[in-house]
């Protein structure tokens, strides 16, 4: 049996060698295989958060602008009720106007006051129009014009 005792003594370090071998390479391998799983999970996992990011900065983003939006519309539509609120006086001051050149009794200052005022409103408008981005032509006997000549006024120079 010494033999056999002694074959056995030789041989086993080489067994557990070669099981120290296998299990590490066992284990390496399951390492590795857990490891690519988890990368896997973890990048399957990133871009899962990021289109879900994107789709709530997107919806974010539209409600954002869809108020804005809102916002700009109302303003947009304040402003065209003032623009008619002002075209409606414009015109009111140029038949009034008309009416005191007409009148031989009113006063030529009276007459500048009122285009004066006419042309104030005139550039109100301008203004208004421009706010919005409105850049249509003026209309002709408003705001800066004078629709009337001297010689009409009863001024000979």
């Amino acid at each position: 049996m010494n033999e056999i005792g002694d074959i056995e003594l030789r041989v086993q370090p080489d067994l557990e060698t070669d099981y120290q071998t296998q299990f590490q390479q066992a284990m390496a391998d399951a390492h590795a295989a857990l490891e690519n799983q988890y990368r896997v999970r973890i990048e399957k996992g990133i871009e899962e958060s990021r289109k879900q990011l994107s789709v709530e900065i997107g919806e974010k983003v539209r409600k954002e602008h869809e108020a804005e939006l809102r916002k700009r519309i109302a303003h947009l539509e304040e402003v065209r009720g003032e623009i008619a609120r002002v075209l409606g006086l414009l015109e009111n001051s140029t038949a009034e106007i008309k009416r005191m050149v007409e009148d031989p009794a009113i006063q030529l200052s009276l007459i500048m006051r009122k285009k004066t005022e006419q042309s104030e409103l005139g550039a109100y408008l301008a203004g208004l129009r421009y706010s919005i981005g409105d850049t249509k032509e003026k209309k002709p006997g408003l705001a800066g014009e004078f629709p009337f000549s001297c010689t009409q006024m009863g001024i000979h120079p």
